[in-house]
């Protein structure tokens, strides 16, 4: 699960690369580089994950200024959650593989500092550790995983995985590929590696104010995409040299590309009628999920992967071939 972690940009901060604002919650542990990892003692269970990974509508994270997010928090509209920040105080280990292994404070201890803290007196409290958003705070305010990366791959791409799906389901109406953008220049910049999907770029390359209908034609013609994030040094494989495989699904639809895909969803294509404007673009506000809504969006994803399957079967391959 993927979540945001909010940091302020100071002198003691490292804001913008990903590596540090994606806060991870896996199996084996939890954190980002800039408040360190561990294995013990999570903040939060997975269905809290789940949902802060899922607050989009976070307006304090979303405003740009002090004012804004005060008025928005009055409103209760921040949708994001405070965690301890118990890394921040942390005993740091070296393990037999030389690894750093770190291991959160006791809570005792933890709750005690922050009692002191919240004691202090005015004027001086806004300039001790406890209320900032950085790894000096005792606190680290996470939110939708889509405000640092929307399609949560960044970091798969940094643990080498071989093979990535990535599916694209952005309200990117107009097919401009904002957050793919976003991911490539991320890897480029943080990871020193070449992230493309071919198909894309082409796409892109209709960059005119009218030309959001080609790409949604070109686009929704062959909608799962093939691509590739390289290289990587990596010893044992070709050329010292890993590739790691994208497979991109982009939800799309547009009756005009290949009628035949979609003759035997009626759901789907009586929803696109009644909803066309915005149909599979819905935005975050409509949350209800009727049932011919429901039905609408799994036929398109079955119809989708279904007649793409020769693409699904060649990334397999290419796995199997070690490529």
């Amino acid at each position: 699960m993927n979540t945001t972690a909010s940091i302020d940009d100071d002198s003691h901060h490292y804001a913008a690369d990903l590596r540090n604002t994606v806060y991870e919650f896996s199996a084996s542990r939890y954190g980002s580089d800039a408040f360190g990892y561990s294995s013990d003692h999570y903040p939060i269970d997975l269905p809290r994950a789940v949902a802060v990974s899922g607050a989009a509508a976070d307006l304090s994270v979303l405003a740009s200024g002090n004012a804004q997010k005060t008025l928005f928090a009055a409103l209760n509209l921040d949708l994001g959650y405070f965690i301890d920040n118990r890394l921040r105080f942390m005993d740091q280990n070296m393990d037999s593989s030389g690894c750093v292994r770190f291991t959160p404070v006791k809570r005792s201890h933890f709750e005690a500092r922050k009692l002191t803290f919240r004691a202090v007196p005015f004027p001086i409290y806004p300039f001790i550790p406890y209320w900032a958003k950085d790894q000096r705070g005792l606190q680290t305010y996470l939110s939708d995983g889509g405000h640092s990366e929307n399609l949560a791959a960044f970091s798969l791409v940094r643990r080498l995985v071989r093979n990535i799906i990535i599916v694209d389901a952005s309200g990117d109406s107009k097919f401009e590929f904002a957050d793919y953008k976003q991911l490539q220049r991320a890897i480029l910049r943080d990871l020193n590696a070449n992230f493309e999907v071919p198909a894309i770029e082409e796409a892109l390359k209709h960059n005119c104010a009218n030309c959001a209908d080609e790409r949604r034609r070109l686009v929704s013609a062959n909608p799962v995409m093939v691509g590739s994030v390289r290289y990587f040094p990596f010893p044992n494989d070709r050329n010292n040299e890993r590739t790691l495989n994208i497979v991109y699904v982009k939800l799309s639809y547009d009756t005009a590309a290949d009628s035949r895909k979609y003759a035997n969803y009626a759901d789907m294509r009586l929803y696109h009628m009644q909803y066309a404007g915005s149909f599979p673009f819905q935005g975050l506000f409509d949350q209800a999920y009727s049932d011919r809504q429901y039905r609408a969006y799994r036929d398109l994803a079955y119809a989708t992967i279904v007649n793409d399957t020769q693409i699904l079967r060649s990334t397999i391959a290419m796995r199997g071939a070690g490529k």
